[in-house]
């Protein structure tokens, strides 16, 4: 009787472990530094990474250091956007082939325009004689 009672208390062990080796075992990591043509970090820069298949997004700001870093679940394509302000944004399309990946993708942000546009309507006022 503890005979059988063993070898079915294996039979689940070994189903068990054989569901556990089916799951993926990780994140792809993405990580890098975003900085300025003169090689400044750009802490608080934005960045986005969009999955292409199925739009979902998720972001995360760079630190004092200028270095950000995302896991991503699943392998596929992706969109990421840089943006601070001051400068211009940065767009970068990227291919996850396995889980276990680790990428380097650090970014150099240019300076970008930052105008504003003023308009000035005014009418001149009609002159009344006396």
């Amino acid at each position: 009787m503890m005979l059988g009672l063993l070898q079915g208390i294996r039979v689940v062990v070994v189903f068990l472990l054989a569901c556990l080796m089916a799951v993926p075992a990780g994140a792809a990591t993405l990580g890098g530094l975003v900085s300025d043509a003169t090689g400044a970090v750009l802490p608080g820069t934005r960045v986005v990474i969009r999955d292409v298949a199925t739009g979902q997004e998720s972001s995360v700001e760079t630190g004092a250091d200028g270095r950000f870093r995302l896991e991503l679940p699943t392998t596929g394509t992706y969109l990421m956007i840089f943006t601070r302000y001051g400068f211009s944004e940065t767009a970068r399309t990227i291919t996850v082939t396995d889980t276990a990946e680790t990428l380097d993708v650090s970014t150099q942000l240019e300076v970008g325009r930052t105008a504003a546009e003023v308009s000035v309507t005014a009418a001149r006022a009609s002159a009344k004689t006396v």
